[in-house]
């Protein structure tokens, strides 16, 4: 109980540099996502010129299948290497968003609020990649970066019990 007092009220230094910090990484994942070939410099050049009459070629190279990407890459259908990337990328891109919301904003501290929060972040991610061009919407994407959240928030979880019981014991 001592420790999470401590929590509710911790200092405005900490607050704000935990906000940085959450931030910085959602900058961060912004550019992995959408800017990955590119620098911020397209965003300007993106609005300018999206050209929604290749939308429908987009909707139709999209996947909209569930677990087919997962399966296509655990099949064997590319190498290794290529395989982890996109799996494992996914996942470990979207890993610190379950650490960090609850860390920054402490009523998003249940799963279902980290599940929904995260699968509306990732939707919203992947429609701008379908409406832009700036990459290309898989269903798979949406799948990898909640359990990356869902896997992050268990971190918290975890290291929150870890954190209050030493504070308890002291």
């Amino acid at each position: 109980m001592k420790g999470e007092a401590m929590m509710r009220n911790k200092p405005k230094i900490i607050e704000a540099f935990i906000w940085c910090i959450f931030l910085l990484y959602l900058v961060l994942l912004f550019k992995v996502v959408l800017f990955k070939y590119h620098g911020f410099g397209i965003i300007l050049d993106v609005l300018r010129h999206v050209n929604l009459s290749n939308l429908s070629f987009r909707i139709t190279n999209s996947n909209f299948i569930p677990m087919e990407t997962i399966f296509y890459y655990l099949g064997g259908n590319q190498s290794v290497e290529v395989a982890k990337n996109n799996l494992l990328g996914n996942i470990i891109a979207f890993g610190p968003l379950g650490f960090l919301l609850p860390t920054a904003i402490s009523k998003m501290n249940k799963l279902k609020q980290i599940f929904v929060f995260s699968a509306a972040f990732s939707l919203i991610l992947e429609v701008i990649q379908l409406i832009t061009g700036l990459g290309q919407f898989d269903v798979d994407d949406i799948i990898l970066n909640v359990l990356g959240s869902i896997l992050g928030f268990i971190i918290y979880k975890i290291l929150k019990s870890i954190f209050y019981k030493n504070i308890s014991v002291n």
